[in-house]
């Protein structure tokens, strides 16, 4: 459910404050570079982050990969995260 208006701080204590990173294609050299880091604290699941993340965005090109994290705590710079996943499908 997305709550409008939450702060991070409180996604986080909620323990379902999540990330998305889309990383580009490979260059000639097998480089990757993100693209887009998207965490906004109102949606509380990666497929609402997802979700937003499309109407907002748009689908990611072809090539193109994505990882999701949920984030557990941390400070400015650093962040304690879990469950590192694939959601490339969710995002095309």
């Amino acid at each position: 459910m997305v709550e409008a208006g939450r702060s991070i701080a409180q996604a986080i204590a909620a323990g379902n404050y999540h990330r998305i990173e889309v990383y580009s294609a490979p260059d000639a050299l097998g480089m990757t570079r993100v693209e887009y880091r998207y965490d906004p604290p109102a949606c509380e699941t990666v497929e609402e982050v997802a979700q937003c993340f499309v109407e907002l965005f748009g689908p990611i090109k072809a090539g193109c990969t994505a990882k999701a994290w949920r984030i557990k705590g941390g400070r400015i710079g650093a962040y304690v995260v879990e469950d590192a996943g694939d959601v490339t499908a969710l995002l095309q």
